[in-house]
């Protein structure tokens, strides 16, 4: 049975002010915003108080900051409140005060003496103990949960003012629950080994707190974070909207990061995720790879897209994280993988893995291992090649090579098209409707 919590309370009246209607929102894309809000407020020379309760409900209230470009506002402490982000906070404002319990076992009112993660203990009128199962409880009633209860997310100051008067007041802060992603559309042109490369980003509000006509910023790049506050989470339904927008200019710099400003202004109420035009199709060159990796795949041969991102490719702006789709467009759209892009600087290569080649097939053989001294081992590796296509391709061959071992390549029946520390490769042509074989030699040292 669902279980009803009811608040019976009396809350006094508050000074209060809300946020305003136009905030900047820098978005990182590790479910984390800095907001900063502009607020007129009327101040008293001295102390002043004030209740402010249109919070996110995931805010971080230890990053609060209140700041004037035009007189000394100092705050003196801060108090973070959200009774109902836990009901374990509300019966600890209701100890020694009446409660009211309905259970399957009936209805109980008395004085809560006390509480822990099963029980409630009631003390009746008549002196009895009474020890209240939670698991069981329908519905649970306080006369009196306090002064200073928070139904909702708040935020109670003391600040010392220099001076009287109608100020401005930057609030600033961070908080959870905001995110973002880039989505990318690849529509791939096999003939002209091209794709035309186009991108949204989804931006997630889940902070318990409708933004209107944001100044939005997006943030890429890995910030490091010190572990927070976590404030509590409510449970809501996602909703989901589409909004155009102009395609943001040039990525600015903010120390080892970049920031894309959207050019408009935009809504973001809680619980819904908006997709906002980000990049419009531009035409990238790519290069189609046959990749075979024993230690990947023991027999698929993995396809690849890859790119530049410089202009003479096409692109040349820095791509943040995210999905990338692909698409080809042959005598009509279809789906063919998708891939994670990692942030992409410029002139960085861009490799969309989109699959496994149904046409092409590997088989690696170890015909040979044996000891050539306490410290060194021979080993001979075949890896047979066969391609099912009516076009001759390339495919590369990757032999990973053991840790804490040395090698050498003894012998080889086709040349080394690259040589790494922990990997060789070969890359190795394979005919039409043909098998091709290539077998090495390594020596192993340690």
């Amino acid at each position: 049975m669902r279980r009803i919590y009811t608040l019976l309370i009396l809350v006094a009246a508050l000074v209060q002010f809300t946020f305003a209607d136009d905030p900047v929102i820098t978005v990182t894309n590790q479910n984390l915003a800095f907001i900063r809000e502009s607020r007129s407020l009327a101040i008293k020379k001295g102390m002043n108080s004030y209740t402010i309760t249109d919070l996110p409900e995931f805010i971080d209230p230890g990053s609060c900051q209140f700041t004037s470009e035009h007189f000394d506002f100092r705050i003196i402490d801060k108090v973070f409140n959200h009774d109902l982000s836990d009901l374990n906070s509300m019966l600890n404002r209701a100890v020694k005060t009446n409660v009211t319990v309905i259970s399957e076992q009936g209805t109980i009112r008395g004085i809560l003496e006390a509480f822990d993660g099963g029980y409630l203990f009631i003390e009746t009128s008549d002196g009895v103990l009474h020890a209240v199962t939670r698991s069981v409880l329908t519905d649970l009633t306080f006369d009196d949960i306090g002064q200073n209860y928070a139904k909702y997310p708040t935020l109670r100051i003391q600040a010392d003012a220099t001076a009287a008067g109608t100020k401005d007041i930057i609030i600033s802060y961070l908080t959870q629950g905001l995110d973002w992603e880039a989505i990318y559309s690849a529509f791939q042109d096999e003939e002209a080994s091209t794709i035309d490369l186009s991108a949204e980003v989804a931006v997630s509000n889940r902070s318990g707190k409708s933004f209107s006509q944001a100044q939005l910023r997006l943030l890429a790049g890995e910030l490091h974070e010190a572990p927070a506050y976590q404030a509590p989470r409510m449970q809501k339904r996602m909703e989901e909207a589409i909004t155009l927008a102009a395609v943001p200019g040039e990525a600015t710099p903010l120390s080892e990061f970049k920031i894309f400003d959207m050019p408009r202004r935009t809504d973001l109420p809680d619980q819904e995720t908006r997709f906002i035009r980000f990049l419009d199709p531009v035409r990238i060159k790519v290069n189609k790879q046959y990749i075979f990796d024993n230690a990947v795949d023991p027999q698929g041969i993995n396809v690849s897209l890859v790119a530049i991102n410089d202009k003479s490719s096409g692109v040349g702006i820095p791509l943040p994280a995210g999905t990338l789709r692909v698409y080809q467009t042959n005598a009509q759209t279809e789906y063919i993988g998708a891939d994670r892009l990692s942030h992409t600087a410029v002139d960085e290569k861009i490799t969309i893995r989109i699959g496994k080649a149904f046409d092409l097939k590997a088989e690696r053989k170890v015909l040979e291992q044996k000891r050539i001294s306490n410290r060194s081992e021979q080993m001979t590796v075949q890896v047979e090649l066969r391609n099912h296509k009516e076009d001759d391709v390339e495919i590369m061959v990757s032999e990973p090579i053991p840790y804490y071992r040395s090698y050498e390549i003894i012998k080889s029946s086709h040349p080394l098209t690259e040589q790494e520390a922990r990997k060789v490769n070969f890359k190795i042509a394979v005919p039409a409707k043909g098998t091709t074989t290539l077998t090495f030699t390594l020596l192993f040292t340690w």
